[in-house]
């Protein structure tokens, strides 16, 4: 039996900011058998920490790894680790992609989500922050005015528009080095290069003594879910997810994220 599942949140565990009752249910009998959950998203721990609550996760069985391994909690308490990005960095990456004048959010804290005004979409960052329990908090220049080393930095718009920033970046914006991914169809990532889900879960497996190659499943959808898929024992991907992310799972879900494939991935390999 794996020792260890990291699940991640939007696309995967979640179905409109909320747990479905047979995911949940397939998670409680997980840990009462004595499996760790690991909830490891892009998002803030704030709205992880009040997943974990809502699904009355044990807190010794359960790490809370956020922003894409940048932050990990044990339980619901003690920070573990976090892994922030350069101020310097999160400059550059800023300045190679004002051409596109996309919205862009930087998370200094947990809590905390600076967005620039009035050049940013406001209904954009809305939309965005509308479930995440994070306000933003807004200022007129990140160049004058950003003075914290971020854990990532974010960048919202259409995914062609988005695709445009990623391969402009490939081409000509590797001066520095920095992680890049989609979390979503909407939503492109930056953060340290050394921050990704598959370090922060085999940070987690280590301190607790398993081998992830071993002991750990890992369930996700979209591109920023690679790295644990793929460093796990078993990697899943969700029906709902992206075509490149399936096609280096071990195992695509038959029921998406609405229908609990996360609970379909449990019953078929965790709790058998």
């Amino acid at each position: 039996m794996y020792k260890i599942v990291a699940i991640d949140a939007d696309g995967t565990l979640l179905t409109e900011q909320s747990v479905p009752e047979d995911n949940r249910r397939a998670i409680n009998e997980a840990q009462s058998k004595g499996v760790h959950i690991a909830l490891c998203s892009g998002r803030s721990s704030v709205s992880l920490k009040k997943f974990a609550a809502q699904m009355g996760l044990v807190p010794g069985l359960t790490h809370i790894i956020a922003f894409n391994g940048g932050l990990v909690f044990d339980g619901f308490g003690k920070q573990l680790m976090e892994n922030r990005m350069g101020l310097d960095l999160a400059l550059y990456i800023i300045s190679k992609v004002r051409r596109f004048n996309r919205t862009m959010a930087v998370y200094t804290e947990p809590e905390e989500l600076v967005c620039e005004f009035p050049r940013g979409d406001e209904a954009e960052i809305e939309r965005y922050t509308s479930g995440s329990l994070v306000k933003p908090t807004f200022i007129g220049s990140y160049e004058t005015e950003l003075k914290k080393n971020p854990y990532k930095l974010i960048l919202l718009g259409e995914t062609y528009q988005l695709k445009a920033v990623e391969a402009h970046l490939l081409a000509h914006g590797r001066d520095m080095e920095y992680d890049m991914s989609f979390s979503s169809k909407r939503l492109l990532e930056f953060s340290h290069i050394n921050t990704n889900k598959g370090a922060g879960l085999k940070y987690v497996c280590e301190r607790l003594g398993f081998d992830i190659a071993k002991d750990a499943a890992a369930i996700g959808d979209s591109y920023n879910d690679l790295s644990m898929i793929e460093a796990a024992a078993l990697g899943c991907c969700m029906a709902n997810g992206e075509e490149g992310v399936k096609a280096l799972a071990d195992y695509v879900t038959e029921r998406d994220n609405v229908n609990c494939g996360v609970a379909e991935v449990f019953d078929k390999f965790i709790l058998k």
